[in-house]
């Protein structure tokens, strides 16, 4: 059934396809983090495992939240593995044979890129017409700002 939400249609179409592309950063980046939550060892152990827990936990609902408005702005989820990878503007870094600050790196840097490509699709909804689109990405900055300053903050303990 065709959406009636006020937005043109190819409009819609343009903040899917940059939602689908969200979605693929955000499973990759979740992966990532539930890897290093399983495989983290050393010190101050238990508040790192707590604190990718609770990670891993936040992005699996943020992942949840992009493939529900893709669907609001009637348009299918992808849901596969190999397409995420393939569009990902995230890499792909499994912890195997990296120590725990290269990991931690590697997750800052991913949130900043993030930030910064949400930034930009804000930007991008707008010109679309699609301010509802806007501000649920403008609440994944937040959450991906708070995320980023709790890995920073927790990195300074581990130096």
């Amino acid at each position: 059934m065709k959406v009636a939400i006020g937005v043109l249609e190819e409009n819609l179409e343009q903040v899917s396809d940059l939602l689908h592309i969200l979605l693929a950063d955000e499973m990759v980046l979740y992966t990532k983090t539930r890897g290093y939550y399983w495989n983290f060892e050393g010190a101050n152990f238990y508040c790192v495992h707590l604190l990718l827990e609770s990670q891993s936990n936040e992005l699996s609902k943020i992942v949840d939240s992009i493939a529900k408005r893709i669907k609001q702005l009637g348009y299918s989820a992808t849901a596969s593995m190999e397409a995420y990878l393939k569009s990902s503007r995230l890499s792909e870094s499994p912890p195997e044979g990296m120590n725990n600050a290269t990991q931690w790196k590697t997750l800052v840097d991913d949130h900043e890129t993030i930030i910064r490509i949400l930034r930009n699709d804000i930007l991008k909804c707008g010109i679309f017409m699609d301010l509802v689109s806007a501000n649920f990405i403008t609440g994944l900055v937040e959450r991906h700002e708070q995320m980023v300053w709790m890995l920073r903050a927790t990195l300074t303990i581990e130096k």
